[in-house]
């Protein structure tokens, strides 16, 4: 059935909003499995124990994104799709799976030397295991996304992290040391590739056909070249970390990247952006109001929570890991700015993607790429981590002005509109953040407890953004978050301030 024919009139706002509202649930639940993990996991492993797991899973984040090919994309994006599409690329990710299993499991004694440590090249074979199974749910799991069945895929990525997390912290607490690390994410990947089988409606098929492949192909290489790239732009950093400074100094600048990743990935809200934008793309002004209402939720939610990292990280970082981990905070602080950067580019990627520019992403990510480990390299002799997050953030400023151009260029959003999506989250979150910083400074003069101080902090910021949302002065802002609560609790309209209620929200 022709599905864009089938979609034509239909409110994908309102569609969006609830996909939306399932998966920041299930961020959400994520987020709050993985941070109250790190917190015990931080006092039972050492910064080496996650410095060496760090180093390995370089390469197994790299193969992983090799199975897929970026094939999965196309089979999201293809208004029409056949039976021999999906078991096409679902043989072609098996194929792939098995390579990357081999290359991994010969290199890994090498891969060991080059960061001279024995232990990467011994964990590394079974981490590699992960490739003979997850290339079993790449299909599923683009065909639940194909669908908008969101309720099945966040129940399913919550299945992954509680599963392989009690795990993980089960053998970290009997003194398995690294090792944890990599059985509880095995586990967790077994478990979520059954779901996503069982979740979907496809079902594997070992038919190939040429004519599928050369449907899929086009927009996929280039989805994959993109995503490589966009993978060493956020992993080149932590070889260059462990190469010239130490598997140690990996551990440090690792917690600290990996709270902001998890910060940044948990609380975006593109989950099925790039399918409606995809639809919708013949439609000028429609398709720019929902990439700009897709920045304002984004920012709305992200903004905040970052910039108040930035400003608490001398808090944030010894209360929650504990005094050891304390060479995180700098880096903490730089890449949370990092992380405003990314959470407003994953909505201009979707754009971007739906627009069929995924060769010229790649090429701008190259570019990305290049600024990353020349910067990176330099900060590292000059700064350590701290330099090395500095020129993560040289490179991601440079990026964000070309995705931007890039969709300038393809679209009528223009880079007005962007400054405009993102500046009312920015000049709010700024606001309230400043006003949890003189709070919690206030209080360390009178030598209070630091947990004291961080959640007197985060009190005040947090309660100082929600009133600002409430009576909020900008209109756009305003119609995002009332079109929310119209689709998710349209009682709550009547309890809310008069200010937020004085204009109707428009539609998507």
């Amino acid at each position: 059935m022709n599905e864009t024919a089938k979609a034509t009139g239909e409110n994908y706002g309102s569609r969006a909003r609830r996909s939306a509202v399932w998966d920041f649930g299930g961020r959400l639940t994520i987020q709050g499995v993985v941070f109250a993990s790190s917190l015990f996991l931080a006092r039972l492993l050492t910064p080496a124990d996650f410095g060496i797991t760090t180093a390995a899973r370089f390469f197994i984040t790299l193969a992983t994104r090799l199975t897929q090919l970026g094939l999965n994309a196309s089979l999201v994006r293809m208004k029409e799709l056949r039976p021999d599409h999906a078991s096409s690329v679902f043989v072609v990710n098996l194929l792939a799976g098995a390579l990357c299993f081999g290359a991994l499991w010969m290199s890994s004694p090498w891969i060991g030397r080059y960061f001279g440590s024995n232990e990467v090249g011994a964990v590394l074979p079974y981490l590699a295991v992960t490739f003979l199974i997850t290339p079993w749910g790449t299909v599923a799991s683009a065909m639940l996304t194909r669908h908008l069945q969101y309720k099945h895929s966040t129940a399913i990525q919550v299945l992954d992290t509680v599963s392989g997390t009690l795990l993980t912290l089960g053998l970290a607490f009997f003194g398995w040391g690294y090792w944890s690390l990599v059985y509880g994410p095995l586990f967790g990947a077994v478990l979520s590739t059954s779901a996503k089988l069982y979740a979907s409606p496809w079902r594997p098929s070992l038919l190939v056909t040429r004519r599928a492949l050369s449907e899929t192909i086009g927009f996929g290489l280039g989805f994959q070249a993109k995503n490589l790239l966009l993978f060493a732009s956020a992993n080149l950093d932590n070889v260059v970390v462990g190469r010239m400074l130490g598997v140690t100094s990996l551990g440090f600048y690792d917690k600290a990247y990996g709270l902001m990743h998890t910060l940044t990935n948990r609380m975006a809200f593109d989950a099925s952006l790039m399918r409606i934008l995809a639809i919708i793309q013949d439609e000028p002004d429609r398709f720019r109001r929902a990439v700009l209402k897709g920045i304002r939720a984004t920012t709305l939610v992200s903004f905040p929570m970052l910039l108040t990292c930035a400003c608490l990280a001398h808090l944030i970082v010894p209360v929650l890991f504990g005094d050891q981990w304390h060479a995180a905070v700098e880096p903490f602080r730089v890449l949370s700015i990092v992380g405003m950067f990314r959470s407003v580019m994953r909505p201009v990627h979707a754009a971007n993607e739906a627009l069929g520019a995924v060769w010229v992403q790649s090429a701008q990510q190259l570019v990305t790429v290049a600024v990353l480990v020349g910067g990176g390299a330099v900060g590292a002799r000059y700064g350590g981590v701290v330099g090395v997050a500095a020129g993560v953030l040289l490179a991601e400023v440079i990026h964000a002005l070309l995705a931007g151009d890039l969709l300038r260029r393809r679209s009528r959003v223009s880079p007005a509109d962007l400054a405009s999506a993102c500046g009312p989250a920015l000049l709010l979150s700024s606001f309230a953040c400043a006003s949890g910083l003189m709070v919690s400074v206030s209080l360390q003069s009178l030598g209070l407890l630091p947990a004291l101080d961080l959640m007197a902090g985060v009190a005040v910021t947090v309660v100082t953004y929600a009133v600002l949302l409430l009576w909020t002065p900008f209109r756009e802002q305003e119609r995002v978050i009332m079109e929310i609560v119209d689709d998710l609790a349209p009682r709550l309209r009547s309890l809310l301030p008069l200010g937020i209620l004085r204009r109707a929200p428009g539609k998507a």
